[in-house]
């Protein structure tokens, strides 16, 4: 059984959301949890509150502020004498359309994003990383998002700043491993927090529901858990790893395919995803090569198409399953 008794464990943007929940499942499980906010307080004081055992602390820190950073950490040290596992959950966003905003306000969001989600977070893995190195053990895991992979168009700021973590936290990884060290990253799709309800409740939610094969959003502990896994003895050889929580999720507007059996949707003339994967099959079939990626066949058959990321598929004749995407794809061929 998973436990982390006596593990010291620093969750930061613990007041709510997702955070609230690591958090708490941590508690949960044995861990001593310092809860990281950076202005609500009282939000803060109520995951205390709701968390399982006793001995876990608060603890106060703007992210774009490298002395309240490391002053954080210390601040943990101090009390607990270790620091165990570090979960950088805290990050914003906000909307930023190019054709809409200021160049100062473009140039002010851009500095507040990557501030926040990736030089705030690369602070905390030095200062963190600097007494786990230290005491000879650690375990870091960062939340990210699949803005990362699928482009976020009203907040490239946001996309930027998820994509900038991936690539840190893999090379974290790499250098830090010599020093029984390990990272990982999360990266959820839409969750069901206070911080995405105005979007679920509008006109996109139920598209956006409707991107999963479950008809829903993950809700705070399905992205706790993995995050747990990652965190645990014996997920040491995951180090590196980016686990893709929210797979399912393409970008929003995409249509309600039935992706287990195989069915373009009642109005794929007009629905772009569906479109997207008849021309595709078409140009397969007239042996025409399209931008996105080589396609080929073998024996006359269509080639199998491995999805760098991908929401939904359809099948072609019983035989080969196409796996579109929106950025690339990587083209296998099935040998005899």
């Amino acid at each position: 059984m998973i436990t982390f008794k006596n593990k010291i464990v620093l969750v930061t943007g613990a007041s709510r959301g997702i955070g609230r929940e690591i958090a708490r499942q941590f508690a949960r499980y044995g861990a001593t949890v310092i809860v990281h906010y950076h202005r609500n307080q009282a939000a803060a004081e109520e995951t205390l509150r709701i968390m399982a055992g006793d001995g876990h602390m608060i603890v106060a820190a703007d992210m774009q502020d490298s002395e309240a950073i490391a002053e954080m950490v210390e601040t943990a040290v101090t009390r607990y004498g270790r620091l165990d596992i570090l979960i950088n959950n805290a990050g914003i966003s906000g909307a930023h359309p190019l054709a809409d905003v200021t160049y100062e306000a473009w140039q002010e969001q851009w500095r507040r994003t990557i501030g926040t989600n990736l030089i705030g977070v690369a602070n905390l893995c030095w200062c963190a990383g600097q007494q786990m190195i230290n005491q000879g053990h650690g375990r870091i895991i960062n939340i990210s998002s699949r803005g990362a992979f699928r482009g976020e168009p009203l907040a490239p700021a946001y996309g930027a700043s998820k994509a900038g973590l991936n690539a840190m936290s893999q090379s974290l990884a790499q250098y830090l491993a010599p020093y029984n060290i390990y990272v990982g990253v999360v990266a959820p799709g839409f969750v069901e927090t206070d911080m995405s309800r105005e979007t679920l409740e509008g006109a996109d939610g139920e598209a956006i529901r409707n991107q999963s094969p479950l008809q829903r959003v993950a809700q705070p502990e399905e992205v706790a858990y993995p995050v747990l896994f990652l965190a645990s003895e014996g997920a040491e050889w995951l180090t590196g790893a980016i686990l893709d929580v929210g797979r399912s999720h393409g970008r929003r507007g995409a249509c309600n395919a039935d992706r287990r059996h195989g069915r373009t949707c009642a109005n794929a003339g007009e629905c772009q995803p569906c479109a997207g994967a008849i021309r595709a099959f078409h140009d397969h079939r007239s042996g025409r090569i399209g931008a996105r990626g080589r396609r080929r066949y073998h024996e006359g058959r269509l080639a199998r198409h491995r999805l760098v990321r991908g929401c939904w598929r359809i099948r072609v004749r019983g035989v080969a399953v196409v796996e579109l995407l929106r950025l690339r794809l990587e083209v296998s061929t099935r040998r005899p």
